[in-house]
């Protein structure tokens, strides 16, 4: 046997222990702190002003976007009153490095067996320099929501008034009847909550 083939099979098993330790920790440390950013998560949205509610059943929207033998896991859903959009699903994603926290805003879309519509997503160009008006991001995926989208500087810029910096989801879910917007998890400001209002307004089918 080759030193080359026996560093691959230590190095694979080395792999296989580390993620056969590290998976079953991040979901215990899941289990606790999902409920406690779910918690953090409606006392902030309640700082701000929204009007929300914790459903006692809503087990069909935490199955939202879920993947069969998927480490993904709703940790709870907060409702919404008075929005384009009707739910906030916080989900954990566990991986042997831990757990990843997301926020899917749902928007319900029954017109979706009709209305054909693609993944699209909140991208940023390759400049040196992010210019302050925000024009370093720009929408890409579904043609139409795209265009629609680019064009309607109002995201951009609360978007800029706001903390978040990460990546923005739109994801189709035809079997559900919703649309999904995802976001990495953080306490969303008035103004980017603004923002998903107006994308949301682009994409209610």
């Amino acid at each position: 046997m080759e030193w080359t083939d026996l560093i691959n099979i230590i190095i694979g098993v080395i792999v296989a222990v580390s993620a056969g330790i590290g998976i079953p920790l991040a979901l215990r440390s899941r289990s606790k702190k999902g409920p406690q950013k779910l918690d953090e998560l409606n006392r902030h949205l309640l700082e701000i002003g929204e009007v929300v509610y914790i459903p006692h059943d809503a087990t069909y929207e935490k199955t939202i976007g879920e993947k069969r033998f998927s480490l993904e896991k709703s940790q709870g859903v907060i409702g919404l009153k008075n929005r384009k959009i009707d739910w906030m699903n916080l989900i954990g994603v566990s991986t042997q490095y831990g757990t990843e926290y997301y926020i899917d805003y749902l928007l319900r879309s029954p017109n979706l067996d009709i209305i054909k519509i693609k993944n699209t997503s909140l991208k940023k160009k390759k400049r040196l320099f992010k210019d302050k008006d925000n024009h370093n991001l720009y929408w890409s995926g579904d043609e139409s929501i795209s265009k629609s989208l680019n064009l309607d500087y109002r995201i951009f810029d609360k978007i800029g008034q706001s903390e978040y910096n990460g990546n923005i989801q739109i994801i189709p879910e035809k079997k559900h009847g919703y649309i999904r917007i995802r976001t990495a998890y953080f306490l969303p400001e008035p103004e980017f909550i603004g923002a998903i209002e107006i994308i949301a307004s682009h994409i209610n089918i």
